[in-house]
């Protein structure tokens, strides 16, 4: 993957192992972005605070799972998020089979979204818009979706978006898909959230339960540990916040409409996954998802969108830490 570097012009572009990588930048950031491999941001580098810093989990080695998900970057979810078990998508009586994208755990994961390539529309030096049709090939769907990453100062933004062109009711959902470095050292905390999902194993939930406050990050707490974290929450109204503590710190936000954000991180991962969404896992499939999180039943021609905010800063200095707890 090409390195980043200040020295780049406007809208320059670079050739990637799948395609084009295009560069927006300003005075805090420098993105790069793959829209033939599903509209993928594959770096967002931070540049106000002293040296430059990933703010997304870019390995060399730009890893797969063995469904060919890109375990990096961040990408869009898109008719739905996360898992529809068995690829059988139901709402009412209707019933949708859904091409299996995960033979290891026979679901539909994610949508089709991040599978697709995207077309350019617009850019500039701060700003990508990029669309995406699907017409055929996943299931019954039919739609429009449109992503666009724009700078301003101190904030990333992305606005997602999808329209349904079928010719009936369809139900949909969108989502966000960011990977975050991750060491011993880093730190989350979760604000303005009212639950979280109570799953059987294969993460099909049963309902939504009270928060564990320390267990589930609501005071703050290392990400890093030996167990696997996987927490749907349940109403999210505030913001989230990871802190590398003697680098920076990175507050997550995101629209009304991305109110079920799922907390993922394996055990002895480098990453953890903050993923803002409109529905909880298993909605596409389950009775109980469902009823915690409807998806959006769009008529033809209706639009949903959402959108997720990152803001890096530098950390606050020890001294006014301590001075502000006394």
């Amino acid at each position: 993957m090409p390195a980043l570097s200040r020295d780049r012009p406007p809208n320059a572009a670079a050739k990637s192992d799948d395609g084009i990588v295009h560069y927006l930048e300003n005075d805090a950031y420098e993105v790069a972005i793959d829209p033939s491999r599903g509209g993928l941001i594959r770096r967002l580098v931070w540049k106000r605070g002293g040296p430059p810093v990933d703010l997304l989990y870019s390995p060399e080695s730009q890893p797969q799972s063995d469904a060919g998900i890109d375990l990096f970057g961040c990408w869009p979810l898109v008719p739905f998020a996360n898992r529809c078990h068995g690829g059988m998508l139901v709402f009412g009586e209707t019933r949708w089979t859904l091409p299996i994208n995960d033979p290891a755990s026979g679901n539909t994961m994610h949508g089709t979204g991040w599978r697709r390539a995207w077309t350019v529309d617009e850019i500039s030096r701060q700003s990508l818009t990029l669309s995406h049709c699907c017409d055929a090939g996943f299931g019954a769907y039919r739609y429009e979706s449109s992503l666009r990453l724009s700078l301003r100062d101190d904030v990333i933004r992305i606005d997602l978006s999808v329209t349904n062109r079928g010719d009936e009711p369809a139900p949909f959902g969108l989502g966000l898909h960011p990977w975050f470095p991750c060491d011993e050292t880093t730190t989350l905390r979760v604000d303005g959230v009212a639950a979280k999902v109570a799953f059987a194993p294969g993460y099909h939930p049963l309902d939504a339960i009270p928060l564990d406050p320390a267990g589930d990050f609501l005071i703050g707490g290392a990400v890093a540990r030996e167990t696997e974290i996987a927490i749907n929450y349940v109403g999210w109204r505030g913001a989230a916040t990871l802190t590398y503590p003697g680098s920076h710190i990175l507050r997550i936000t995101a629209s009304p409409s991305l109110d079920m954000p799922l907390l993922w991180r394996p055990p002895g991962a480098r990453f953890v996954c903050f993923e803002p969404q409109s529905h909880v896992i298993g909605a596409p499939s389950d009775r109980k998802g469902w009823q915690i999180s409807p998806m959006w039943l769009l008529e033809c021609g209706q639009s949903m969108a959402g959108w997720m905010e990152l803001t890096a800063a530098s950390p606050e200095p020890a001294s006014r830490v301590a001075a502000i707890s006394l």
